[in-house]
């Protein structure tokens, strides 16, 4: 119930009356209603922290706060405007002002209320109050901890309170008037829900019949409604007026409403001295509009930031709690990837058992894929087991293999016979990571170099270095071989370079 709480506020010179609703809707209940009085030339810094030492003394939680000011802080303007759209208003609403009044709009805190539309615009009634001292009662009311919405023309949270706690019997034409401690407020409604509002302050030579008797005909003329009003309905302090003299006297039916009542309280809760009309203009301010937007003086001076701050607080906490799902979704990605990489060490592991005795190697490839080095090494063995070499050049076997066939050349031994006709006898092959080497004897020099002419006629191993020393009858070598490089062709040159 705490979080749905409402506080409205009637500001006044005198006093400041509270009323504390305890849900929303169109009838609130009320649990709280008093009036903290003013002393002479208390300012409002003062009045508004005796205001809020009430609130926390009684316990009532100041979450929504929404306050009504008296008569006494405005005047009340009527213009027309060629605008109908709310949003236009309120961006010229100020430069029509200026003009009407002949009045500098800086000096003061603006609002307005649209009383009725038509193809030719808007009327409206214009609420202005000095900039100074409006500044002054709402840092008054922030520094004693309230933050209200909305700070509203009392006379029209009064409309208010008619337009939805009173139901106008039968299919009368009602005018409502509201008897304050100082002021009269006469209110209507048009079809469309527009309030129709005027003010006066009371006058002390004057009844309240004689008062009303000489006011609602003026009034009921100013608000040149079209259609005739058929039944007044009157509410606040009524004491000495008198019903039935006013009724002959404006020549319609005149009935006393207990406003107090239809609030849902009883006359107990006011035992504080607390006026009708200020309780009625404090209970309605925290009412929620159902029709028109509010006419607020706070706009026009400290805008409220109350919603924005609930929604970045709001927003903030949405922040966190996507910061701690995509932590914990990162987490778990991050576990799975552990999982993933464990389990991967795991299986290279298993394989290097059986890779390394077959592959004579330490450690997988990182530069190429396992398959494709088991395949290549399985197709070389493949290629060796039928007879067309290792696969390898570089290899022993096929080093070996090229210098044998070298030899058969240059003895010109033919398949299936045996022959030496240069008289070789090989003494020592030596074969190293990039070299052969071959030691051994001819018949005589010319043989050799024959053997010689024969490697290289072969072209798998080409003659790097030779030592020839002659041993009697026989001529002596060693001669180191190699295989050939295979040089890169250069690549093509580009037209404009070819060019010159």
């Amino acid at each position: 119930m705490e979080q749905q709480s409402r506080l409205g506020i009637y500001w006044s010179r005198q006093s400041v009356t509270v009323a504390s609703l305890a849900s929303r809707g169109p009838h609130p209940t009320v649990t709280e209603a008093f009036t903290v009085r003013a002393e002479a030339d208390q300012p409002p810094a003062a009045m508004a922290q005796a205001v809020m030492d009430a609130v926390r003394q009684r316990g009532i939680p100041t979450a929504d706060c929404f306050v009504a000011v008296d008569a006494a802080f405005y005047t009340q303007h009527g213009l027309h405007t060629a605008f109908t759209e709310y949003r236009q208003i309120a961006n010229t609403i100020k430069f029509d002002t200026e003009e009407a009044i002949a009045t500098d709009a800086t000096n003061l805190a603006i609002t307005f209320s649209v009383t009725d539309t038509d193809a030719n615009g808007s009327s409206v009634a214009v609420y202005t109050s000095d900039r100074a001292g409006m500044l002054e009662i709402v840092n008054a009311i922030l520094s004693a901890g309230f933050d209200p919405e909305t700070i509203e023309p009392d006379i029209l949270c009064l409309a208010r309170f008619f337009q939805q706690c009173f139901v106008t019997p039968g299919t009368m034409r009602p005018l409502f008037v509201v008897f304050g401690e100082k002021t009269c407020y006469i209110l209507s409604f048009t079809d469309a829900g527009h309030a129709r509002v005027r003010s006066f302050v009371l006058s002390a030579s004057a009844t309240k019949t004689q008062t009303l008797s000489r006011e609602i005909p003026l009034t009921i003329a100013a608000m040149n409604t079209g259609t005739a009003f058929t039944g007044i309905f009157i509410a606040g302090s009524t004491e000495g007026l008198e019903p039935a003299a006013l009724a002959e006297r404006i020549g319609m039916a005149v009935e006393i409403v207990d406003g107090v009542k239809l609030t849902g309280v009883g006359s107990s809760m006011l035992s504080d001295g607390t006026g009708p009309a200020a309780y009625l203009a404090a209970y309605a301010a925290a009412l929620s509009p159902t029709r028109t937007r509010r006419a607020d003086f706070r706009a026009d001076t400290i805008p409220y930031q109350g919603r924005r701050k609930v929604l970045e607080k709001a927003l903030r906490t949405v922040c966190v709690s996507a910061a701690v799902i995509l932590l914990a979704i990162g987490l778990n990605l991050q576990v799975q990837v552990s999982r993933h990489n464990r389990a991967v060490k795991d299986l290279k592991a298993k394989l290097l058992e059986d890779y390394a005795p077959v592959m004579n190697s330490t450690a997988l490839p990182t530069n190429q894929s396992i398959s494709k080095q088991l395949g290549r090494t399985l197709l070389t063995l493949e290629k060796a087991a039928k007879g067309m070499g290792s696969g390898d050049e570089n290899s022993v076997v096929s080093r070996l293999t090229f210098v044998l066939e070298g030899l058969n050349a240059a003895m010109q031994v033919a398949e299936g016979k045996s022959a030496n006709k240069i008289g070789l006898e090989i003494d020592r092959i030596e074969i190293f990571s990039k070299s052969v080497t071959l030691k051994g004897t001819t018949a005589g020099r010319k043989e050799t170099l024959a053997m010689t002419e024969a490697f290289k006629a072969g072209g798998k191993l080409n003659p790097t270095h030779s030592q020839l020393k002659e041993a009697g009858n026989r001529d002596g070598f060693q001669i180191g071989l190699e295989i050939p490089q295979q040089v890169k062709p250069k690549p093509a040159a580009k037209p404009q370079e070819a060019k010159k």
